[in-house]
């Protein structure tokens, strides 16, 4: 993946153009080919991975929208240099991972 220096007025771009995928992170621009999942067979396993992981991200975004909740998440997100949604996925992930396991 490439990085991008971009014209301060194009520092706002992402998303998708051309077959090519501008992402944001850490204050960063990349620059990466459009994945290709036409061909894409999923195992039972991964199916079901797919599904937690779009319940956890469900849950994120509900709470984000709660303060009280992203609260309780900004310490913890700081500490691991990751933004408070993706620390609420990654922990949501742990315990859908856990309940399935049992």
């Amino acid at each position: 993946m490439a990085t991008v220096q971009l014209h301060a007025m194009f520092q706002g771009v992402s998303g998708k153009s051309g077959g090519w995928v501008y992402k944001r992170r850490n204050g960063k621009v990349y620059l990466s080919k459009c994945p290709d999942f036409s061909k894409r067979k999923l195992s039972a396993e991964q199916k079901e991975s797919v599904g937690r992981f779009r319940a956890a991200v469900q849950c994120a975004k509900q709470a984000i929208r709660n303060p009280q909740l992203c609260a309780a998440y900004e310490e913890q997100a700081s500490t691991e240099g990751k933004s408070v949604f993706n620390t609420i996925v990654g922990e949501e992930m742990k315990r859908l991972k856990a309940l399935a396991a049992k």
